[in-house]
């Protein structure tokens, strides 16, 4: 299934805060959150929008490709875009958050096709943290779920997390919408719900003190190794961007992994190669120290495990980079 939309959906007892981002440049989001992991640690986390980023992952399945996550995904195409001001507004009101009794995620497309029949679904999973359990909801619906009148191209909205959050903190999961496709007379559309262990309180603090370390020292050690390089032999060296500004020429929409983007395109010009992920053969990591959690990504994380390995991977700065390359 061909999925584009992400959508986060997170009701406190006092207040709640949505966000929806479509994925760009034919990247297709899955729900990969950790179930038990995150009603363990999720309501008394200090590094709520982490989560909330990894439960979403566009490389999933992939075996060569680190995890695209939410974050990954701004970072790489909406830094300079209303969509990363409505993120931060998000992740302020989520993370000051008290008495979490919802949290949703969900993920739909409205351009796969089964058979003959044009359809259109979503998937989503919604935490109930006072009962300590996971509802899973996969609505499937055909042309005809949709008044005439209406374009199809939303089968998920704010309206729909809402409907679902409602329908479920009254126990009424039985009456909600599960779309109308039939595959050989048997609806598609379902509903489940698994209870989860919950933590103690002990347990749920030392797992949070545990992951704010982590990220907090992969930050640090990132931090300490960055070099501030005079010149690069570029001919034959691999370089990985981490965090780079996607941009628009023209019409022409460029990513941030693009060889057409015009600064990698003057790496490869001066010799240099593209490569969209961290190995064992990279030569430099180039991080963008003005995107948001700069040093906290999937492509850092890696770049850490090659250090420890005893790889010679340089890490740059993206002005450093620039700098050089204007003196080409």
């Amino acid at each position: 299934m061909i999925s584009k939309t992400a959508h986060i959906f997170v009701v406190s007892k006092e207040e709640e805060a949505y966000f929806e981002l479509v994925f760009e440049n034919e990247e297709t989001p899955e729900l990969v959150v950790d179930e038990v992991t995150f009603v363990r640690e999720f309501e008394r986390s200090n590094d709520r929008m982490t989560m909330i980023s990894s439960a979403f992952d566009s490389n999933y399945g992939w075996e060569d490709e680190p995890p695209h996550s939410l974050i990954d995904e701004i970072n790489d195409y909406h830094r300079d875009s209303q969509t990363l001001e409505d993120f931060k507004q998000f992740s302020k009101t989520v993370e000051k958050m008290n008495n979490i009794e919802y949290v949703l995620f969900a993920v739909d497309s409205d351009t796969e096709d089964w058979g003959d029949y044009p359809t259109y679904w979503y998937d989503a999973k919604v935490f109930d943290f006072l009962k300590t359990r996971r509802i899973t909801v996969e609505w499937r619906g055909t042309q005809e779920s949709f008044k005439a009148e209406k374009l199809i191209q939303d089968p998920f909205t704010e309206e729909t997390a809402k409907n679902l959050i409602k329908s479920i903190s009254k126990e009424r999961t039985d009456q909600i919408d599960l779309g109308n496709f039939m595959l050989k007379g048997v609806p598609q559309g379902r509903i489940q719900e698994k209870i989860l262990q919950g933590p103690s309180e002990a347990e749920r603090i030392a797992i949070m003190e545990a992951r704010d370390k982590a990220t907090k020292e992969q930050i640090e050690r990132i931090t300490d190794l960055i070099t501030i390089v005079d010149d690069i032999v570029f001919d034959g060296k691999a370089f990985v961007f981490d965090s780079l500004e996607s941009i628009t020429v023209g019409d022409e929409y460029i990513g941030s992994d693009s060889p057409n983007h015009p600064i990698i395109k003057s790496v490869i010009e001066a010799g240099g190669l593209l490569r969209r992920a961290v190995s064992g053969k990279t030569d430099y990591l180039v991080i963008n120290t003005h995107a948001y959690m700069s040093g906290a990504g999937t492509k850092c994380r890696d770049a850490l495990i090659q250090v420890d390995k005893g790889k010679n991977i340089k890490i740059i700065t993206l002005e450093n980079l620039m700098d050089i390359l204007g003196k080409k």
